[in-house]
């Protein structure tokens, strides 16, 4: 006879992030999974942060990039944009990252709109 396993509809409370937990229910064994302890991975906090700390502000940096190119803020010269964003960025953040870096940015943003010269 094969192994019967019916998935338990979620009922109750939901947990921190509104989710409900719904379990599985193994006809054979009388068990659920995962058990009604377990606590699901959205539930368990780290108390150290994931991965390296970031250096720069990359968020925030792209939506310039973009807000400046939607809006017709940004020089047509890709190398005088990558200029005025570190200049932005050490006004901004009081520290910049590389003009390379900026430049491959600058880069996506520009071939994805296809906006201005390559230098």
């Amino acid at each position: 006879m094969a192994r019967k396993k019916r998935l338990i509809p979620p009922e109750g409370i939901p947990d921190e992030h509104g989710w409900y937990p719904a379990q599985i229910w193994d006809d054979e064994t009388g068990e659920t999974w995962p058990p009604a302890s377990a606590k699901s991975p959205m539930q368990t906090k780290s108390s150290k942060p994931i991965g390296r700390p970031r250096e720069h502000e990359w968020r925030q940096i792209d939506a310039e990039i973009a807000w400046r190119i939607v809006n017709g803020k940004a020089p047509r010269v890709r190398t005088q944009f990558r200029d005025q964003m570190l200049t932005w960025c050490s006004q901004t953040f009081e520290q910049e990252p590389p003009a390379s870096t900026m430049l491959e940015a600058i880069n996506v943003f520009c071939d994805r709109f296809g906006y201005g010269r390559k230098p």
